[in-house]
């Protein structure tokens, strides 16, 4: 494998549950987990993550402010939260919803929030107060994802009543909507705004050019379903994470995949490059947090280079692996499950401990 392709920097452990979300920036990494726990990973540093408890059932998502300084999450608890990022993580919560929370974003500029939820609609609220601004009702399931575009007044949201809607924010009403023969995942905006891209649960990649209305693009080689998709931030690529374990790296002008990423031992549920592009993370089903160098993607837009790893049943590349690749993928992925047992064990020790002097000190306050 050449220095130039992308390479696994640094794997996260310490979630008790599948990871649901997350978000990076250029200093941390925040992940939300089925454990009912936030925790933020610092990139800089050896010293142990923040890890923030508040929410009472499953957190579905999770993300940075743009300025960098608090976190939202939402949960199965019908709640978000704003997580101010210190040791203690004191926060901010409010009942958004009439049903699990299952998306939540800031805009661009950090002055809105949105959500969205099994309750069928999508609501914005103000920042800095966290105030009810309006509604987009129109689903006849559960929301699974919304997001702003770049410039805050459009609304991307995607249901799983297989439709695809996109929202005007000023004029408060929808002026597309696209169907698909399957439920859609996680939608995201071209960084250009000129198309959207979201994942179905049998497996595809769907690509829509918003001027004319039709679907300009089609990957069908995950092998299930499709839980999260995020473009480069250049506009030239798109990473997709997938139930099959894997996370394809797409070139979105030739129409094909570049690279297929194995480490996670189960399903890949979020994937998120960061503002410039060179590093990226991924979050599983498998409790992990993965950081991958993606500085391949910066030279190929500056060089052409061609694919130099796919797939071995790729149907888009074509090609093997070799057996040499494919035999050292094996050992990695048998490496990362011994350290990942070993830090799962060392985890719970520490927190039995924690909880252990936390009673402790709540007895001696109670005499006192």
């Amino acid at each position: 494998m050449s220095n130039s392709d992308p390479q696994l920097l640094q794997s996260f452990i310490g979630h008790r549950g599948a990871i649901t979300s997350i978000d990076i920036n250029t200093k941390s990494i925040v992940s939300s987990s089925e454990d009912s726990s936030i925790q933020v990973w610092h990139l800089d540093s050896s010293s142990r993550p923040f890890r923030y408890i508040g929410h009472k059932g499953p957190v579905y998502d999770v993300c940075f402010n743009p300025l960098g300084d608090t976190i939202l999450s939402g949960s199965n608890d019908e709640c978000i939260k704003e997580w101010k990022i210190s040791v203690e993580g004191k926060s901010t919560t409010w009942r958004a919803h009439n049903g699990s929370v299952r998306s939540v974003g800031y805009s661009t500029d950090g002055r809105l929030i949105i959500s969205s939820s099994e309750d069928k609609s999508i609501k914005l609220w103000t920042s800095s107060d966290h105030r009810f601004q309006l509604s987009f009702t129109g689903h006849t399931n559960c929301v699974k994802s919304a997001k702003f575009s770049s410039d805050t007044r459009m609304v991307l949201s995607t249901s799983d009543d297989k439709t695809l809607k996109v929202w005007d924010v000023p004029a408060q009403t929808c002026v597309q909507q696209f169907t698909s023969d399957f439920v859609l995942n996680s939608g995201r905006f071209h960084p250009d705004g000129t198309c959207i891209a979201a994942g179905t649960a049998d497996g595809k990649i769907k690509l829509w050019d918003l001027r004319s209305q039709r679907i300009v693009q089609v990957y069908t080689s995950h092998n299930d379903e499709v839980l999260s998709v995020d473009f480069h931030p250049g506009g030239d690529f798109l990473s997709s994470g997938s139930k099959d374990s894997s996370v394809k790296i797409w070139d979105l002008r030739q129409g094909h995949c570049l690279y297929t990423l194995l480490g996670h031992q189960q399903g890949v549920s979020s994937v998120k490059y960061n503002g410039n592009g060179d590093c990226f993370a991924t979050g599983s089903f498998d409790s992990q947090v993965m950081l991958w160098k993606g500085n391949t993607l910066n030279k190929t837009l500056a060089t052409g280079k061609k694919t130099v790893m796919k797939n071995k049943d790729d149907k888009s590349s074509g090609q093997k692996v070799s057996e040499e690749l494919s035999g050292t993928l094996s050992k990695l992925v048998a490496q990362l499950d011994i350290v990942t047992k070993a830090m799962v064990m060392l985890d719970q020790r520490m927190s039995c401990f924690e909880d252990h002097i936390s009673r402790i000190t709540e007895r001696i306050i109670g005499t006192e």
